[in-house]
């Protein structure tokens, strides 16, 4: 899976981990608002998801590697959130 689209997944740890049928495991991404054309580290511009923690969250941008890059959040479930 690579390319533009948007992304399902939950936020758990600090970390995005992707939810998609296509996978049998859940796996962890980064996030960045950063255009995949920059010449910068991804990590510069990284996104906090701690107010996202616990929650289900859809990611639009362009996933490449362990990167989806031009990250925005475009939607959250808040009835997900999990109780402490």
């Amino acid at each position: 899976m690579s390319g533009h689209g948007q992304y399902q997944g939950a936020v758990r740890g600090g970390k995005f981990y992707l939810s998609s049928p296509e996978q049998s495991a859940e796996q962890a991404v980064r996030l960045t608002s950063m255009s995949m054309a920059a010449a910068m580290k991804p990590e510069s511009k990284e996104l906090d998801l701690s107010d996202y923690e616990g929650r289900s969250i859809v990611v639009e941008g362009y996933y490449s590697g362990d990167w989806i890059y031009s990250a925005t959040i475009t939607d959250e479930d808040s009835s997900s959130e999990t109780s402490a």
